[in-house]
């Protein structure tokens, strides 16, 4: 009596849990509105598993496993993937998402030689992105890239810094600089040593070395200085400007270079332009002492 008892109840058990459960040819749904845990008697999602899951084969074959959420069915579907791909050479755990079309498109790919590509299914680095990438920091703070040659502190890392209005370049180990050894403002100024650049577009605080320069005027090069039209100035007048002046005229003064430094390509017209007015006054005197020349030699003629 009691084993019938035992065995009715078994079958009744049975009996609700299939019932729960629906076949359709193949596939086998579950009728129950709550959660499904696995590994777990309080699911707190529809499901929950307590304890790794596996997808693919049980001896890791290929299989093309993917977890698909959907984010919307509105048109041609809206959603994410992420799935597993066998280009040969490596494997690939790839992320997917389609936005109104039925087509999946590769966004991010993660590869079994520790390579990550972002728009590229190809990652040749252990980062890559394709086509640009965008580094934007909170409210009121700056963007920092570091690149560091080793590992430790007797390496010391390279920031690239993107603040308001000003990126820049610099070592400064552990530590943002404030100031970088490249600074490049909003207005495409370049400044070295120094973050102002004064409105140029180069500045420099410091010394520099150059093993060729070339400076390119936009003015006329002084070679006016020979025009039949040019007025050469009396060694008179020049006399007289610099008791005055105490410097040569169109050229600037002492206390004009301290206030706003040199201009090299306009003081290298100015200097020429002196030159060129220096080589008319040896000119005109060799003119003038050929003419004295003369003269003597017609009285010494006459004795």
């Amino acid at each position: 009596m009691k084993k019938s008892i035992f065995l009715f109840a078994l079958l009744s058990l049975s009996t609700i849990s299939f019932s729960q459960w629906t076949t359709s040819g193949n596939n086998i749904y579950n009728s129950n509105s709550g959660n499904v845990g696995i590994g777990v008697t309080t699911p707190t999602v529809k499901l929950h598993a307590n304890g790794d899951l596996k997808f693919g084969s049980s001896t890791g074959g290929y299989f093309g496993a993917a977890i698909e959420w959907y984010t919307s069915d509105w048109g041609n579907g809206f959603g994410h993937k992420i799935y597993n791909s066998d280009p040969g050479g490596r494997t690939d755990l790839r992320i997917a998402a389609r936005h109104n079309t039925a087509t999946w498109t590769d966004v991010m790919t993660i590869t079994s030689d520790g390579k990550v590509g972002v728009g590229t299914t190809n990652p040749i680095y252990a980062f890559e992105v394709s086509p640009i990438a965008r580094f934007q920091a909170p409210v009121n703070t700056n963007a920092n890239i570091i690149i560091q040659g080793g590992q430790g502190s007797g390496y010391q890392a390279w920031w690239l810094t993107g603040g308001n209005g000003i990126f820049k370049i610099g070592g400064n180990g552990s530590t943002e600089p404030s100031e970088g050894a490249i600074n490049i403002d909003w207005q495409g100024n370049v400044s070295v040593g120094t973050t102002n650049s004064y409105g140029y577009k180069l500045a420099v605080n410091g010394s520099a070395i150059f093993t060729s320069a070339k400076v390119k005027l936009y003015s006329n090069w002084p070679d006016y200085v020979f025009y039949q039209t040019y007025e050469l100035p009396s060694l008179a007048s020049l006399e007289k400007f610099i008791k005055i002046n105490n410097h040569l005229p169109n050229i600037p003064s002492a206390q004009e270079i301290n206030d706003n430094g040199i201009d090299l390509g306009d003081m290298s017209g100015k200097l020429l332009e002196k030159i060129e007015e220096l080589t008319l006054y040896i000119i005109e005197l060799k003119k003038e002492n050929e003419k004295m020349q003369a003269e003597i030699n017609k009285i010494k003629s006459r004795k």
